[in-house]
């Protein structure tokens, strides 16, 4: 089970003292995490307080408390907010208490709500042409801070590159269950190739890590960069759920952001001047950014990273909407196959 309300409750008072009892839970919503919104009481709160805050804690359901664990998703999150949120270059929710618990998977995170006056792109629909561009100046940005960082090394070594690629087993097993499912649950859109190519694909997911995140120059990356994890406040785009905080190639985020969050045809009107445009964000950053062909090489294969997401979500029902699954999938789709992605994997070793 998640925590209790009661639970909760101690968590606002670490962030408020006892101001914190002026707040009532509002809302909840379950998934990787359970994600509650709490306001002030009816009867009218401190005047210093927030009218209402966002609280995350464990997810309620047995195998997203696992997968969880596993992935060490709110650990992940919790040091991000500790550490890094007051000093990214980036807008994220303002943090006003974050807890680890002594038993795995036990956290909590009590941020800003961003409920009134702000804008939150979807996996439906995709981001528009203005947020996919204000989206790669801001990972430019974000990555050029820490880009060859040694912090990974010290102060950030939880979430190091090594750790994170220990645990590639874990979506590896996830990936293998997912696939029969996944074709089953949205027959026509992964087409017949990409199904074939499949059974080859997992021998090499190993060699896929090696060239793509698992390649230096590393950075800090989001990790989940998609529409769903973003909002927008006037011309300025913002970051969600950095459950997957980790070091990593940065050309990662970029890819992982164009080929899920963008409709297939402005992607592929729009993809190489945003590659493009990345690199001089990294420049302008006063960092050596990659190459173009290097960029265009490994931006090729990461749609094979999307391509998994999409999949695994795809045979687990329970985690996106059907309308958004698909969406994701069909984009998954169409950038493996406008790359030649299996294909450019398979000449690797």
């Amino acid at each position: 089970m998640g925590l209790s309300d009661s639970a909760l409750r101690r968590h606002l008072r670490a962030a408020f003292g006892e101001k914190g009892d002026a707040y009532v839970s509002a809302d909840a919503h379950a998934g990787t995490t359970t994600r509650s919104r709490w306001q002030l009481n009816g009867h009218g709160g401190p005047a210093d307080l927030p009218s209402s805050v966002f609280v995350k804690s464990p997810a309620q359901d047995m195998a997203s408390r696992i997968m969880g664990v596993a992935f060490g998703l709110g650990r992940r999150e919790v040091i991000f907010y500790r550490q890094l949120s007051a000093e990214v270059p980036v807008r994220v929710p303002k943090m006003y208490a974050a807890h680890l618990g002594r038993r795995p998977g036990t956290f909590s995170l009590v941020i800003e709500d961003l409920a009134e006056g702000t804008e939150f792109p979807n996996l439906v629909d995709g981001c528009s042409d203005d947020v996919a561009t204000a989206v790669i100046d801001a990972q430019a940005k974000f990555h050029g801070r820490y880009w060859g960082s040694d912090r990974f090394a010290g102060d950030l070594e939880s979430l190091a590159i090594g750790h994170w690629l220990k645990r590639m087993w874990l979506r590896d097993l996830l990936l293998k269950a997912s696939l029969k499912k996944c074709f089953e649950l949205h027959p026509g859109v992964v087409p017949a190739e990409q199904q074939n190519a499949a059974k080859d694909f997992l021998k090499r997911t190993k060699v896929l890590d090696r060239h793509t995140q698992g390649q230096a120059p590393f950075t800090l990356i989001h990790g989940d960069c998609h529409a769903g994890n973003l909002f927008v406040q006037g011309p300025t785009v913002g970051f969600l759920d950095w459950q997957l905080a980790r070091q990593a190639n940065g050309l990662y985020d970029m890819s992982y952001f164009m080929f899920s969050s963008m409709p297939i045809d402005r992607r592929r009107a729009l993809e190489a001047d945003l590659i493009e445009r990345y690199r001089r964000g990294l420049s302008e950053a006063g960092v050596e950014a990659p190459t173009t062909e290097a960029a265009n090489a490994m931006h090729a294969l990461n749609a094979l990273h999307v391509w998994m997401s999409a999949v695994v979500t795809g045979g687990m029902a329970n985690l996106q909407t059907m309308d958004a699954t698909r969406g994701a999938l069909e984009r998954a789709v169409a950038a493996v196959d406008d790359h030649d992605s299996f294909a450019r994997l398979a000449a690797l070793s």
